[in-house]
């Protein structure tokens, strides 16, 4: 697992901190175990190759001026408004048998029938859910198959399978995922029973 270095930093003006941002660092923030928040600083060119080798949720390890690792999460990611550049970041210092809330990203698999076949719009509502869960429970991503929606459904908070120990935090009632039959077409399931009858008169003249 690859170490994001970083040191301790002295609390500083506004002014400050952008020096240090065009000298290529990165002011953030670390919350330890101890629930102190120590600001800190990394280099900005090596914490953005250490957070592009991982993919889904962001743990990894962490050296403190150059001391013992530690696991961190990253809580939060701060972007400029108009280059949307990372400007500042949260990071929590956790152990395997802390409980946190963090949001785990969500990995959509397969696609609907009908959306192959151009016959209705697949909206993604939600990328990522907030969850409570013991930090060695969290799996990289939450991954929910599209494949058996049918035009104009939904899938639903509810609708998924729960990991045990996960706490949601969005209602059951939240809608991950939708499809809308596109007007003007056909059902899916008009198309599929005209694909039957046309191909029944071929399979009785063999």
């Amino acid at each position: 697992m690859s170490v994001i270095q970083v040191e301790t930093r002295e609390k500083s003006s506004s002014a400050e901190v952008n020096r240090l941002r065009k000298q290529g660092k990165l002011p953030m923030s670390l919350i330890e175990r101890s629930k102190t928040t120590r600001p800190v600083i990394a280099d900005a060119k090596h914490l953005r190759e250490v957070l592009q080798t991982k993919e889904g949720l962001k743990i990894f390890n962490l050296s403190l001026d150059g001391g013992k690792e530690t696991k961190v999460v990253v809580k939060q990611i701060d972007r400029h408004d108009v280059t949307r550049k990372v400007i500042t970041m949260v990071l929590q210092e956790i152990g395997n048998d802390d409980k946190i809330k963090i949001n785990v990203p969500i990995e959509y698999v397969g696609q609907p029938a009908a959306a192959a076949k151009n016959l209705t719009s697949l909206m993604i509502q939600v990328n990522q859910l907030e969850v409570q869960a013991f930090v060695k429970d969290l799996p990289d991503s939450i991954k929910i198959d599209l494949s058996k929606m049918k035009q104009n459904d939904r899938i639903l908070l509810s609708n998924i399978d729960v990991p045990e120990g996960f706490i949601f935090t969005a209602s059951p009632e939240t809608v991950l995922a939708s499809t809308v039959q596109l007007r003007g077409m056909a059902s899916f399931a008009d198309e599929e029973s005209e694909t039957t009858e046309e191909a029944a008169p071929e399979a009785a003249a063999e």
